[in-house]
């Protein structure tokens, strides 16, 4: 793992030095030089500048970040291949606190007065580039030409007072691919009551003086925001600080994905070559009870007695078949190779196209000419089209980097191949074919086992199940970090009693989709056959973030790609009568947090959706089960006590600090690292599951210790999805003519009771836990029979 030093990048990528006096050296009052002000930090030449900030657009030439250049294995320089800022992470101004004199204390700031409405501001913004403000589109993105609307104090966020600065905290996402402008004001105050004071270059840069060079760009940058607070009612004179900032685009990738996906079934038509393959399952003669019993230590390998351990679990599993198969699946991630045989742990997904930002920037600077740009086989009527209107989006998608022939005057063009919202399309590395398990229910067992249960279970009456005419619903199950796609088998009795088939596949790097040692499942078979223990950092990467981020988008992709393969009409299921049109889905963890990133992109209309698009029969999920997951990623993980050790174990490692230092070190590390996987966290896609009015079920462990219910953040952890999600906490059985959504919070439960009943679980959590799904998937989710005695409040 890389050490971290954002604020060194900031210096370097900034390039202001000494284009306005330092604070040490400016002027300062007669008062002041007894009695120093604290001071909202802002010094561009000195690289103190607190991030998020648009400054830091400045030298791009893709439209991401230009913060620092080199290994993308270091934090810093991963936060350049991003397109803006975190939706979700909080924006820390740093403020100079002068310290202990003869004359005075150490300064402190004062609480109450930076944690009161309206000390801190916040306004969602047009910034420069942006088409829906006249003038607006040539300017440089770090300024904001109007305000949209201002964010309300305790609704959208909150203002926090930390030892050195203000935490500015979401408490909702803030909108993907969005400008906003922070203004800190005259009503903070230090802990002498006194107002906080612009910085001595924040002060020159907001006067009436005539500066030059950089300082005037940065004059011009801050007069420019000061124009526009004024225009809405806040007076630059009461302004000691502000910035815009642009956020990220968030599912944009993924979006693409989607319609490429759906592209297959135009190249199916035309007899080209796709890129997913018709799914082929067998059936293998036996149950899933069978399959338990040769993976289960103490399973038994016939039907208990009523009483008897394992009764009610064999006789549920014996309900289901079970079939084996296989897919083919797009991958955007890295594949071994011989030049690179650790590619799976260092490479990002990587853009198929040159970026359409990239050739306008180079042509207007003049770095390429027209006619070089067509010698690197960019069609010559978009170059005269640019010429026409300025409009880069004429060169979206239009040169493959494939394609760039090997030229001097085209390297201009092959920098990054970085995804962002002016170049979404990845490139797809291989197809590559995936193990899956399957099972489909016997209905003469079912309706047995059912009336068995009825008959011997108190409080259990289940009437007998008849097939569908059209098929068993499927249900698409994804396990969590350090599982396997065998996991399903523990959750397949259950959903075959309510009557639905269940497909699974590993995630990437777990199980048979690891390459060689490169495995997170706890436990896998290697090549040669021998049992081996996985390594859950090689999912989780935090010596890479970004390849990190692009495990969740390849585990969502995953996803996307399972559901369309369902359908495609070459898909066969040795007999098996499931219907690939009533499509469900169950995610435990890990599989929970891609299944909401899943859910959301499926069942949302995707970019030039083709009018008549059968979007629910080809991506739609009905309903959708996600079990301890949560949101917020880097923070819960870093607080979990399971993965906060292994994470900060690592990072004392790589840094060579420890106590606040080593503090200190997390937080910077918790910034860049929540950045950077915002694309791949479903604290961004919650809200656009609920848009979709998709039946959703979040179930969450009361006192979990892997994912916490509620992390420091307010945005991070199982509750925040919920709230991201729409839901209400149920907490006693409950029906509906509609679908009913809730949110489940069970006492007596672990990280584990999804599947299995773990040591501490109170007793029968797991079949509770499960009979309340099967009965809400068969319901088509009118009835979400909680356990009023388990679920907590």
């Amino acid at each position: 793992m890389k050490k971290i030093m954002i604020s060194a990048a900031v210096t370097a990528a900034l390039g202001l030095t000494g284009c306005l006096a330092d604070g040490s050296s400016a002027p300062v009052t007669q008062e002041e030089a007894s009695t120093p002000y604290a001071r909202v930090t802002f010094d561009p030449g000195a690289g103190a500048v607190s991030v998020p900030n648009n400054l830091l657009y400045l030298g791009t030439n893709d439209g991401t970040l230009d913060i620092a250049s080199g290994d993308e294995a270091e934090p810093t320089v991963a936060l350049s291949a991003l397109d803006g800022w975190s939706t979700s992470f909080p924006i820390v101004l740093g403020v100079d606190l002068p310290g202990a004199r003869d004359t005075h204390a150490a300064l402190t700031l004062d609480a109450a007065s930076i944690e009161r409405a309206g000390s801190v501001r916040l306004f969602k913004v047009y910034a420069g580039g942006e088409l829906q403000v006249e003038g607006c589109a040539n300017a440089q993105p770090v300024v904001a030409c109007a305000v949209q609307e201002e964010l309300t104090y305790g609704e959208d966020f909150v203002v926090q007072a930390q030892a050195s600065g203000i935490s500015v905290v979401p408490l909702r996402p803030l909108e993907a691919k969005t400008s906003y402008m922070v203004a800190v004001t005259d009503m903070a105050e230090d802990g002498l009551g006194r107002s906080l004071r612009p910085s001595q270059t924040y002060f020159a840069a907001s006067s009436d003086a005539e500066l030059t060079g950089d300082g005037a760009q940065i004059q011009g940058i801050i007069q420019q925001n000061h124009s526009v607070l004024d225009s809405n009612g806040v007076s630059p004179a009461n302004v000691v600080y502000s910035a815009v900032f642009t956020t990220q685009s968030t599912a944009d990738v993924l979006q693409v994905v989607q319609s490429y996906l759906a592209a297959d079934l135009q190249r199916m038509g035309a007899g080209a070559e796709t890129i997913t393959s018709g799914i082929e399952a067998l059936f293998t003669g036996n149950t899933v009870a069978n399959a338990l019993t040769a993976n289960v230590d103490g399973f038994p390998s016939s039907q208990p007695d009523a009483g008897e351990p394992f009764f009610a679990e064999y006789a549920v599993s014996d309900t289901a078949d079970l079939y084996a198969g296989s897919v083919d699946l797009p991958y955007f991630s890295g594949i071994p190779s011989e030049e690179n045989p650790m590619a799976p742990l260092s490479q990002r997904w990587e853009a198929e196209f040159v970026s359409p930002v990239t050739v306008a920037l180079a042509l207007q600077s003049g770095d390429i000419s027209g006619g070089e740009l067509v010698a690197c086989n960019m069609p010559q009527e978009l170059v005269a089209d640019f010429d026409d209107n300025r409009n880069p989006a004429v060169f979206s998608g239009q040169l493959a980097y494939a394609e760039l022939p090997e030229d001097e005057a085209c390297s201009v063009l092959d920098d990054g191949r970085h995804l962002t919202k002016h170049n979404p399309l990845p490139l797809v590395r291989d197809s590559l074919t995936t193990p899956l398990w399957m099972s489909v229910p016997d209905e003469g067992r079912v309706n047995d086992v059912r009336q068995l249960l009825s008959s011997v279970m108190e409080g259990i009456d289940l009437p007998s199940l008849q097939q569908p005419a059209d098929g068993w619903p499927v249900v698409i199950f994804q396990h969590g970090i350090t599982g396997n796609k065998e996991q399903f088998l523990a959750i397949a009795g259950a959903l075959s009693l309510s009557g639905h088939a269940v497909i699974a596949i590993d995630h990437p790097l777990h199980g048979e989709r690891g390459f060689g040692a490169m495995n997170a499942s706890a436990s896998y078979t290697d090549s040669a056959g021998d049992p081996a223990e996985g390594d859950p950092t090689v999912y989780l990467n935090l010596g890479n973030l970004l390849t990190a981020r692009d495990n969740l988008r390849q585990s969502t992709a995953d996803l996307l790609s399972l559901r369309f393969a369902l359908g495609r009409i070459d898909s066969t299921y040795d007999g098996a009568n499931i219907n690939p049109a009533n499509v469900k889905f169950i995610g435990h963890s890990l599989g929970g947090i891609a299944g909401v990133n899943m859910v959301g992109i499926a069942n949302t209309p995707f970019p030039q959706m083709p009018e008549g698009f059968p979007l629910s029969d080809v991506f739609g999920v009905n309903q959708a089960v996600f079990g301890m997951a949560g949101g917020g990623i880097a923070p819960f993980l870093i607080e979990s006590e399971q993965f906060g050790p292994i994470i900060r174990e690592q990072l004392a490692e790589a840094s060579g600090v420890t106590g606040a230092d080593l503090d200190a070190v997390i937080q910077e590390f918790m910034f860049a690292a929540q950045t950077v996987v915002d694309s791949g966290d479903p604290i961004n896609y919650g809200g656009q599951v609920q848009a979709t009015e998709t039946p959703v079920l979040l179930i969450q462990a009361n006192g979990d210790t892997v994912i916490p219910n509620q992390a420091s953040l307010p945005l991070a952890g199982t509750e925040p999805l919920a709230g991201v999600l729409g839901l209400q906490t149920v907490t006693e059985p409950t029906m509906g003519e509609e679908p009913v959504s809730g949110f489940v919070r069970f006492n007596g439960a672990s990280h584990a009771s999804l599947l299995q009943q773990a040591e501490g679980d109170a007793e029968m959590t797991t079949l509770s836990i499960q009979l309340m799904i099967g009965t809400w998937l068969e319901s088509q989710g009118t009835i979400l029979n909680v356990d009023a005695e388990r679920a907590g409040d």
